[in-house]
């Protein structure tokens, strides 16, 4: 979905807000937590995938003697402030695996069949 290849690892940083356009800032304070059942829930989706830590600070992500690059291979996903609308929630996301390589944008969601469903997709920007 956001990543060009197979990542080894995902790095979740929540934030309490992104700029809107998907955009997150370079630091800054971390999001509120998710609770433990949706930590839980995200990590048991992902876990085929590739294993799953959560930040409080992107810097905890990223290694500054490989160029600033994800560690271990990963992909760092920030995810900003969950907003209701109806049926459906929105949330920006940013993905960053190194400093050339990332993209962002704004993601609308709706529950169906016991599962969530990307609906609309509005790519920001692209590294």
């Amino acid at each position: 979905m956001i990543q060009p290849q197979p990542a080894r690892s995902h790095y979740l940083h929540p934030r309490p807000s992104l700029d809107g356009v998907g955009h997150s800032p370079q630091s800054g304070q971390p999001g509120a937590p998710f609770e433990k059942t949706v930590r839980e829930a995200v990590e048991q989706e992902l876990s085929s995938i590739a294993p799953v830590h959560w930040v409080a600070n992107r810097d905890e992500a990223i290694d500054t003697e490989q160029f600033y690059r994800v560690a271990d291979g990963g992909v760092l996903v920030t995810l900003g402030t969950i907003t209701e609308e109806g049926t459906s929630i929105k949330v920006g996301i940013d993905a960053y695996w190194h400093p050339l390589g990332g993209e962002g944008g704004i993601y609308t969601l709706e529950y169906r069949a016991e599962s969530w469903a990307v609906t609309e997709q509005q790519q920001t920007y692209i590294r």
